[in-house]
């Protein structure tokens, strides 16, 4: 919570920390993500990221993984819970110091 700048006392602390949880259960290297992925028909990783997000996501990847970090990948769901179901149909991205999330690609 932190990482987001979502502090203890906010009115939206349950609500991120949902989210978090939800992101967290269902994320797995990114890589090992996109080689799996079935909307993936070519098999280039850089390509798909662009296609997915943007050009500025996959510098951001490309940036992490030079510098030895792992990059994670998953997906929401929108018929598990209402955070989740709230967060999986909206596009948004967080991105502090520490942390940046892309979740630009909605599935609705």
């Amino acid at each position: 919570m932190d990482a987001i700048g979502v502090d203890d006392k906010s009115i939206f602390y349950d609500v991120y920390q949902q989210l978090f949880y939800a992101l967290k259960n269902n994320l797995e290297p990114i890589r090992s993500f996109v080689n799996g992925d079935r909307w993936n028909k070519n098999g280039d990783f850089n390509e798909f990221i662009v296609e997915v997000f943007s050009q500025n996501t996959l510098d951001k990847i490309l940036d992490a993984e030079k510098t030895g970090k792992t990059v994670y990948a998953g997906r929401l769901h929108s018929d598990n819970d209402s955070i989740e179901c709230f967060f999986c149909t909206d596009a948004f991205i967080i991105e502090t110091e520490d942390l940046y999330i892309d979740a630009t690609n909605d599935g609705w």
